[in-house]
Parts: structure tokens; C-alpha cells; sequence
């Protein structure tokens, strides 16, 4: 069988007859999707298919992790390819949501919420809509899908992680600054009321 050609954004490797299980479950804890062929009814290869994680991407969780903040991974991928995705960018496996269809993510996202969390959620495709939109903070990035885009609470321009971290800096910056105005504004008004009835 010749090699079959693939985007460059996606490794791709062929296995014909015996084997495959074990090839399959070596596919998937290196972070590839695994699909099996069949030719005449009989299973007769295995392709597997993985994405590249993002080079910012172990940066951005190790910042969102000095914040204070838990980084959760959540896929419909399968949990082996999952987890060896979240160990590359520094996600702990008990913090991996894997073999998620798209209703299920909404649910999972209710199940934090419920928990007390405050949940922000990262997304670009057609099947974060829903949870983008139940989250409490939902974030799309500037090149996904235009469903990703309306459901989303901020738009990332530029495709680059690193701008939640900027954006969630910038936020919190705001808030303080909000905080100390507030405080600033009560004081001078307390003190002109108290000059008022003491004249």
C-alpha cells in the first residue's frame, strides 16, 4: 500500500494486518487519533491522526497556574490521546474531560459551576458553541468558526493564547483600579459630608 498523503498539520501513520490493537493503543498515548479501515467487511489498517498543540500553549497554562487559576482540558478525543495532550502542555490527567460529545461538555461545564467555580472556557469549533455560551466567561479565538464567534462573551483578534493571560491580567488590573476609585470617591465624599455638618 503507498504512503498516503496528509495535510502538514497532521501526522499520519499506516498499519496493515496483524497488530493493530497494540498499535493503536501506542498511537493514542502518543496523542493520535486512531481510526481503523476496513476493506470487504474485514479491518485491514489503522490511520492515525494528531494536532499539534499550540507552541504557547504549556507557557499559557504554567501562567494561568501562577494566577491562581485550574486548567482543565475537555475533548471529544479519546482519553489516552487526551491525557498525553494535557501531559505535553502541563495539564494534570485528573483534570482531563475526555470522549466529551458537544451536550455532554455543556453538562460538564453546569457540573463545575455547581461547584462553586467561576468557569472561562477557550474555544474555536462549531462544537464549543454551547459550552462558549454556558460558561461564565466564554473566549473564541479570532480564527475559529463564526458560530464560536457570536457565542463567545471575547474575541481573541490575533491567534495566540498568550492574550487570555493578557486579557485576564488587563481585567483584573481594571477591577482594582475600579476598587481604589471607589474607595478614593467614598472617602472624599464621607469627609464633605462631615465638614457639612460641622459648619
Amino acid at each position: 500500500v503507498p504512503p498516503v498523503p496528509f495535510p502538514p498539520c497532521c501526522t499520519a501513520w499506516l498499519a496493515l494486518s496483524g497488530g493493530i490493537d497494540q498499535s493503536m493503543h501506542t498511537l493514542e498515548s502518543e496523542g493520535c487519533t486512531v481510526m481503523c479501515m476496513a476493506l470487504d467487511g474485514r479491518l485491514c489498517a489503522t490511520i492515525a491522526v494528531s494536532d499539534e498543540a499550540k507552541s504557547e500553549s504549556a507557557a499559557v497554562v504554567a501562567a494561568l497556574k501562577k494566577l491562581g487559576k485550574e486548567v482543565w482540558l475537555i475533548s471529544g478525543d479519546n482519553r489516552l490521546c487526551s491525557e498525553a495532550v494535557a501531559l505535553e502542555i502541563g495539564i494534570s490527567s485528573a483534570r482531563v474531560l475526555a470522549e466529551v460529545t458537544p451536550k455532554h461538555k455543556k453538562a460538564n461545564i453546569q457540573e463545575l459551576q455547581q461547584a462553586d467555580k467561576v468557569v472561562c472556557m477557550v474555544g474555536d469549533g462549531v462544537n464549543d458553541s454551547p459550552t462558549l455560551v454556558q460558561t461564565d466567561l466564554g473566549v473564541a479565538v479570532g480564527c475559529g468558526t463564526d458560530v464560536a464567534i457570536e457565542a463567545a462573551d471575547v474575541v481573541l483578534v490575533r491567534d495566540d493564547l498568550r492574550d487570555v493571560v493578557t486579557a485576564l491580567d488587563l481585567a483584573r488590573s481594571t477591577f482594582r483600579r475600579i476598587q481604589r476609585n471607589f474607595f478614593w470617591a467614598l472617602g472624599y465624599n464621607l469627609l464633605g459630608a462631615l465638614c457639612c455638618a460641622t459648619l
